[in-house]
């Protein structure tokens, strides 16, 4: 990865600018990502488009008569990473163990596949990076989650978060997660 002086020419890059080189940066990568991702949709359609014409070949061949044109698409849905309400438990434990500073969500979705016994690998990563950051932006709306990170462009690669300050500190030291206690 280039330095900040191979784009300034100065041996030291004053942090603004350098904060604008990383924030061009990311952006770039941004849609570059997205750029490749649009030049593989058209080859994966198109495979996609070529078992659903075989399938239209095939359904009228069946003793019970459906007009294949008739039925509608659906959404497939995902597996579930892990089970019900872990997401939310180690998004309070990592967050509580923080003790009020900010906890990055790759940092919590690391967590959440050590602790569901998962393997680290690519797809797990991003599929648990996926489900801590809905549930996060959840319990931002909630409110008993605090966002540190901008939302001007709707996107952020890897979020920074944390509990109020109130929702840290706590006096008792049983296993009860915060905010899911009965009142």
């Amino acid at each position: 990865m280039p330095k900040f002086r191979d784009y300034t020419g100065l041996e030291r890059t004053p942090p603004s600018m350098a904060w604008l080189i990383r924030e061009r940066a990311k952006l770039k990568g941004m849609i570059e990502w997205r750029q490749k991702r649009l030049e593989q949709l058209p080859r994966e359609i198109l495979e996609i488009q070529s078992k659903l014409d075989a399938l239209d070949q095939v359904i009228p061949l069946h003793e019970v008569k459906v007009d294949p044109k008739v039925i509608k698409g659906t959404r497939r849905k995902r597996k579930a990473l892990v089970p019900h309400g872990m997401v939310t438990r180690v998004i309070y434990r990592v967050l509580r163990e923080a003790k009020g500073q900010p906890r990055f969500t790759s940092e919590i979705a690391l967590e959440l596949l050590r602790e569901a016994g998962l393997p680290i690998t690519h797809d797990n990563k991003v599929s648990a990076t996926e489900r801590v950051a809905h549930r996060l932006r959840a319990l931002v709306k909630d409110g008993t989650v605090t966002r540190h990170h901008s939302t001007e462009l709707g996107y952020c690669e890897d979020g920074a978060w944390s509990l109020p300050k109130d929702g840290w500190a706590r006096d008792d030291e049983d296993d009860q997660e915060p905010y899911l206690k009965a009142a």
